[in-house]
């Protein structure tokens, strides 16, 4: 095989990619020949490489057997389909570290490094920390100015792991020093780790309401009704204000304090337009 399943991190994806690639050269490679080889119908096969459904367990030996993969291969196959299928964060965590123990070392190393770094809320405001004050390596100390503070060990193994990530170095004066001026997760990588770093800094907003001075912080809501074209412009509008934040964090002079800031747009109610077409 010329892809490399190992790259992958989606199933379907690697699926969609097989399937062109022998389509380009095996004229007869259809959904329909798929269907027969593996017993399943050619129009599941579509809205499986659409992305739209997954694999039934009672599937997956067949289609795997199918795509004639040698032992780890199918090992890695067998596990990145349970890991796309995952139904909650701690599914997700065990299969995610059995694909990454699978990987080729170089990619297992640093893959790790990047799922670790959005396992505590921590390790991104430290690196703001670093920016803000001239660490030389007190960890007590860089723990204790956070809110809630962390221990020295976290603070150490925060910094640590930064390191390894390339995002802070140790400047020849003996202080620490960030490698860019902002960090940002990106569009899509990653998405369940993201998701459940999410859920933590969210729940750190509901405990700041009871324990951060209404004077050291801005908490507010508002309930709007809105079209999904309206909608998608606030989306566009709340990724601009993300980019200027960050850009005018990048050209401050003498930062000081180490700020979250969420932003949150979720629906309270059914698309009438959907509803009224579905009734």
């Amino acid at each position: 095989m010329q892809i490399d399943l190992f790259a992958y991190l989606d199933y379907r994806k690697f699926l969609i990619d097989w399937y062109h690639e022998k389509k380009s050269t095996n004229g007869f490679i259809s959904y329909r020949y798929i269907g027969n080889k593996v017993g399943l119908d050619a129009s599941f096969l579509v809205k499986l490489f659409q992305e739209q459904v997954h694999l039934s367990q009672k599937s997956i030996s067949r289609f795997i057997e199918f795509l004639n993969l040698n032992p780890k291969e199918k090992e890695y196959l067998e596990v990145l389909i349970s890991y796309n299928r995952a139904k909650n964060s701690s599914e997700v965590h065990i299969y995610y570290q059995r694909l990454i123990s699978l990987r080729m070392p170089h990619i297992k190393k640093i893959e790790s490094d990047q799922y670790e770094f959005f396992n505590h809320w921590f390790y991104t405001a430290i690196y703001e920390l670093i920016r803000c004050h001239n660490f030389k390596g007190d960890f007590r100390e860089l723990g204790r100015k956070l809110r809630p503070p962390i221990s020295a060990i976290e603070a150490k193994n925060a910094v640590s792991l930064l390191g390894r990530l390339g995002y802070v170095n140790l400047g020849s004066d003996g202080k620490y020093q960030v490698k860019d001026a902002s960090l940002s997760t990106g569009d899509s990588w990653m998405s369940q780790a993201i998701s459940e770093y999410q859920k933590k800094l969210i729940g750190m907003g509901i405990e700041a309401i009871e324990n951060i001075p209404k004077a050291d912080r801005d908490i507010s809501t508002v309930t709007v009704s809105l079209s999904r074209g309206t909608f998608e412009s606030i989306r566009e509008r709340i990724q601009c204000m993300r980019k200027e934040l960050l850009e005018l964090s990048s050209l401050e002079k003498n930062p000081s304090v180490v700020y979250q800031m969420n932003f949150q747009i979720f629906p309270l109610s059914m698309d009438a337009a959907v509803q009224g077409k579905v009734s």
